[in-house]
């Protein structure tokens, strides 16, 4: 992701997993995780393209797999809550638009005891135009971002986490939608 959103995405990964007490691998899906933990299929290199470069000159190293789609709609088959960031880079992008639409028909054709749930964190102050992102079953947060001060995950010049009190209103909003 642009804009140090797959930095984020791994700071916010871990941080759920923490405070929710989820320890397998796989108990909270982001894609450049899951296509580094299984089997030996993925194609590991460093991510060249010049918006993902950071102003200290690191840049990511991608893992891309054949299979991402299948994995993306295996993972939210079995997902009670699908967690969105909405960034200027991710309205933009025609591989987050796939995966919305994706995740609009997966919440369309789940029966009513198993729901699929949407919780867009709204980085950005544009209108979402999302088809489906004013329904029922999408719950919206507006959020900052806030710098990571270079510390732990947020190492580079440019990450940013969440602060305290929207990663708070977050869990709580988290917490409430898995019951």
């Amino acid at each position: 992701m642009a804009n140090h959103g797959s930095t984020f995405m791994h700071w916010l990964r871990s941080e759920l997993m923490k405070s929710l007490g989820l320890y397998d691998i796989d108990a909270v899906y982001v894609d450049s995780i899951v296509s580094r933990s299984i089997d030996d299929r993925a194609t590991v290199a460093p991510d060249t393209r010049a918006h993902m470069r950071s102003p200290t000159g690191a840049m990511p190293i991608g893992a891309m797999r054949e299979d991402w789609n299948a994995l993306y709609q295996a993972a939210m088959r079995q997902a009670q809550l699908m967690l969105f960031c909405y960034t200027d880079e991710f309205r933009d992008s025609q591989w987050c638009r796939q995966e919305w639409d994706q995740f609009i028909g997966q919440k369309a054709g789940r029966p009513a005891d198993r729901p699929l749930r949407g919780l867009m964190l709204e980085f950005t102050t544009d209108a979402c135009t999302l088809p489906g992102s004013r329904g029922d079953g999408v719950t919206r947060i507006p959020v900052a971002k806030t710098d990571g001060g270079r510390c732990g995950l947020a190492w580079d010049k440019g990450d940013y986490i969440l602060s305290s009190t929207d990663y708070a209103r977050v869990l709580a909003q988290i917490q409430q939608l898995i019951r």
